[in-house]
């Protein structure tokens, strides 16, 4: 355990600081390329799955829904759906977007999506933090804060990196 300036008691059982005071990754920390490849040593066969569920699932929504379900959409330009739009005299374009709640019908999260209100320091105060530390209001910003929203610590971009 590495205590840091962000926090000098970490709660019973986590693994905060045990990969380094600067840690955003937690337990991805251990996925290496050598366990990828023992992974891969497990396959007896090439067949394909998805590992998310259908966008639509699992469907409705209520009156006092947080997350809504998916807006499904064709880009515009100049004011036209492009869909079967010429871009060249031998190219035509279909273009969408959607746009979801990461945790509608699959879970796109990262670190900083639920922390909890924390003695991160022993001062008696219970403060917003996330994992190792990490701060609500410091390392995520709110959307009431210059440059907010924004996770300046934990974002899911780290995640992705890992590969």
């Amino acid at each position: 355990m590495t205590k840091t300036d962000r926090w000098t008691i970490r709660p019973e059982g986590s693994n905060w600081g045990d990969f380094g005071a600067d840690d955003e990754l937690g337990m991805l920390n251990i996925i290496t390329d050598e366990m990828r490849l023992a992974a891969m040593r497990e396959v007896k066969e090439g067949k394909a799955f998805p590992l998310s569920l259908p966008l639509d699932y699992p469907g409705g929504e209520s009156e006092d829904a947080v997350r809504f379900g998916p807006k499904l959409f064709a880009t515009k330009l100049q004011g036209k759906a492009v869909f079967n739009h010429n871009v060249s005299p031998v190219d035509v374009c279909c273009d969408d977007g959607v746009t979801m709640c990461l945790q509608y019908s699959t879970q796109w999260d990262s670190f900083a999506h639920w922390g909890r209100m924390y003695d991160v320091d022993g001062s008696g105060e219970l403060k917003p933090t996330y994992y190792n530390g990490w701060r609500a209001g410091i390392d995520t910003l709110g959307a009431d804060q210059v440059g907010g929203p924004k996770c300046l610590k934990l974002g899911i971009e780290k995640m992705a990196m890992t590969g």
